[in-house]
């Protein structure tokens, strides 16, 4: 199987990106800090408009991510990261 890079590249995508923001939704609002990193492709995706982190980013080697790297190795400053979603990176 090919790396996803949108939620219908998956079986049943769709239903699974919908539970996973469900699972997450009372999780957000828990969340603080000011940088918030969604690695890969699907991840960034995914809805995070109520979590209270002011920045919110993505890596991934796309051309609509916010910084185009590899996402196994990020070029970010140790420290500069509050909060981290990452979901199936390392499957793929």
């Amino acid at each position: 199987m090919l790396k996803p890079l949108i939620w219908q590249d998956l079986p049943f995508g769709e239903l699974l990106q919908a539970e996973i923001e469900a699972k997450l939704a009372p999780w957000w609002p828990r969340i603080f800090g000011y940088h918030l990193l969604k690695a890969g492709a699907l991840s960034s995706q995914l809805n995070s408009l109520h979590c209270n982190i002011a920045r919110h980013f993505s890596v991934y080697d796309g051309v609509d991510a916010s910084i185009q790297a590899d996402p196994h190795h990020l070029p970010l400053q140790q420290s500069a990261i509050d909060a981290v979603l990452s979901c199936f990176l390392l499957e793929f």
